[in-house]
């Protein structure tokens, strides 16, 4: 059921700038609010590489600043920009050519593995 509410031009601002990464205000306001999606299931990530699951999170280091990026229907987002893949989106960052499947890794518990890695093994859950 939709609901109309009022709000400033300020807020009404800062939530449609929010919602650039393709989230609908309804996703952005339980992101805000701290409520789980409606919806947890979205499209994997299809790649010339393989399949990253939709949710995962990424991270890289380059130059000692750490980076993070997530899968989100789709689609690799770094940075609230939207790329095909991870090589893509490492290569915004190097600026040259990248294996973007070893670039970019997922972090558990404190240990770091590139994405190449799952690529094989298996992703873990969400």
């Amino acid at each position: 059921m939709s609901k109309i509410i009022r709000i400033s031009d300020e807020v009404w601002n800062v939530l449609r700038d929010m919602g650039k990464t393709g989230d609908s205000f309804d996703d952005v306001l339980r992101k805000v609010l701290e409520i789980e999606p409606q919806n947890q299931k979205g499209q994997d990530l299809m790649c010339r590489g393989g399949r990253i699951p939709h949710g995962t999170k990424v991270t890289a280091t380059y130059k000692g600043e750490k980076h993070e990026a997530e899968i989100k229907n789709g689609i690799f987002l770094y940075n609230n920009n939207p790329y095909r893949g991870p090589s893509p989106a490492a290569m915004s960052i190097t600026h040259t050519p990248i294996n973007g499947w070893l670039f970019w890794g997922i972090e558990k518990k404190g240990d770091w593995k590139p994405l190449s890695y799952f690529r094989r093994n298996g992703f873990p859950m969400n």
